[in-house]
């Protein structure tokens, strides 16, 4: 199982093998549970409003309530070699460069 966490001032996200945990710093009781769709996470990003989780095949941009927003599409991205020295999050921007 490949667990990936990420905490940052105001939320803490697990992703496990099939689903991830998005749980607030103000509320420790109450995280928001969702399934994944492919289930091997390589990085969780996050920015104040929304973060982004990266797989073998896609990147996902959720909100900390759980919903999913969107699944933007690069041309000719490598998803494998996406790293946080690749891909920048902001709350309107998702920036990404690929050598």
């Amino acid at each position: 199982m490949a667990t990936k966490v990420s905490l940052n001032s105001a939320h803490l996200v697990v992703s496990m093998s099939l689903q991830c945990y998005v749980v607030s710093t103000k509320n420790w009781n109450t995280p928001i549970i969702f399934d994944l769709k492919e289930g091997t996470v390589s990085f969780i990003l996050q920015a104040e409003r929304h973060f982004l989780l990266v797989d073998v095949s896609s990147i996902d941009l959720y909100s900390y309530e759980g919903p999913f927003i969107s699944s933007p599409k690069f041309p000719a991205v490598r998803t494998y070699i996406l790293n946080a020295q690749t891909v920048s999050l902001s709350n309107d921007t998702i920036a990404m460069r690929q050598s």
